[in-house]
């Protein structure tokens, strides 16, 4: 009878610690911040007065804007800055998990001509 109450502690000791172990993982794993995604812009410039933007995850082509979003027509952001504050705002809106789409009142937002 000795023996098999000394199995039967041992289970119950190992038990405990198996669940010990387990809750202080969960616990560990929640303390880790999100990983961020590795997302990043480019801007590019055509020729004079005719830029455009790519948004990469990793080493992939995500996003490929040649012109203006949310405007009729094809119309080539005019500066360097205005590729890089729309692109900003996509990109940002990607981090967390937001649509990408620009509307006309984010461009009129962003002191974008069009």
């Amino acid at each position: 009878m000795d023996n098999k109450r000394r199995h039967t502690v041992a289970l119950i000791l190992i038990g405990i610690a198996v669940l010990l172990i387990g809750i202080i993982l969960k616990i560990r794993s929640k303390e880790k911040p999100p990983l961020r995604p590795q997302y990043r812009l480019e801007v590019i410039e055509h020729w004079a007065s005719a830029w455009s933007y790519e948004i990469y995850y990793g080493d992939q082509l995500q996003i490929k804007q040649e012109f203006v979003p949310g405007i009729r027509g094809k119309k080539h952001f005019t500066s360097k800055e205005e590729a890089r504050i729309v692109g900003t705002l996509v990109l940002d809106r990607l981090i967390v998990g937001k649509s990408p789409v620009v509307h006309v009142e984010d461009l009129k937002k962003n002191g974008i001509s069009h």
